[in-house]
């Protein structure tokens, strides 16, 4: 018995392709929006850490902050990126920050948000650093 013709067809209708897929994941206007946030150099990612403690203490209380999320890039020193929909959004979760200078917030436009949130695959070699050490 040939396996190949016991095998169901498939439609090629029901496969949608990888392109359309993909642009369902891109940002449209209808998305929240990338806000650079000038930060002292060095602290970047200490500053991360602290608007996320500022964040869970009130994210279900009705002074939440109105953010969606916080990004550092590596090799963008001294600027972190906050998602919010808007700039009086992320001045309120910047309040009482020292590291952080909210005086001129501009939008990271569509195109270049794709950019930074790019996730870069590294592998690091910590197998030839174990294998050097023993």
């Amino acid at each position: 018995i040939d396996e190949e013709e016991d095998a169901p067809e498939e439609d090629e209708d029901d496969q949608i392709p990888d392109e359309i897929t993909q642009q369902c994941l891109l940002p449209d206007v209808k998305s929240s929006n990338l806000w650079p946030v000038k930060c002292r150099i060095g602290e970047e990612n200490q500053t991360a850490l602290l608007l996320m403690r500022k964040y869970l203490p009130l994210k279900n209380n009705e002074k939440a902050l109105q953010i969606k999320s916080v990004v550092v890039k590596e090799g963008d020193c001294s600027y972190i990126y906050i998602e919010a929909f808007k700039s009086n959004h992320v001045k309120a979760a910047c309040e009482d920050i020292r590291s952080l200078n909210i005086s001129n917030l501009q939008m990271v436009s569509i195109k270049k948000m794709t950019d930074i949130l790019r996730v870069i695959n590294t592998t690091y070699g910590i197998k030839k650093w174990i294998m050097d050490t023993c």
